[in-house]
């Protein structure tokens, strides 16, 4: 195994972090979140830059709706998209 693919401790903290949030948001105990995200908040959760995001959007992957220019998904539809995209 080359050294550059050993994980650290920080690493695997931040995987933990990111299945524990993945895990409330699927199973809804994360009521911190609202039912309507914008584009940022999307962004974060699913750890994607703002151009995959624009990506989903072109592909009519995501759904979204645009009010004077600010981008707004249904939390219901982000949840979807993760199930969609599970892997078993």
């Amino acid at each position: 195994m080359d050294r550059n693919e050993l994980l650290t401790q920080a690493d695997l903290n931040r995987v933990e972090k990111k299945v524990d949030q993945l895990f409330d948001l699927i199973s809804n105990k994360n009521n911190s979140l609202p039912k309507i995200l914008r584009s940022e908040q999307v962004c974060e959760f699913l750890n994607i830059s703002p151009s995959s995001l624009q990506n989903l959007r072109n592909k009519n992957v995501l759904p979204y709706s645009k009010i004077e220019g600010t981008i707004y998904y249904k939390y219901e539809d982000v949840i979807n998209l993760i199930e969609k995209n599970l892997i078993k």
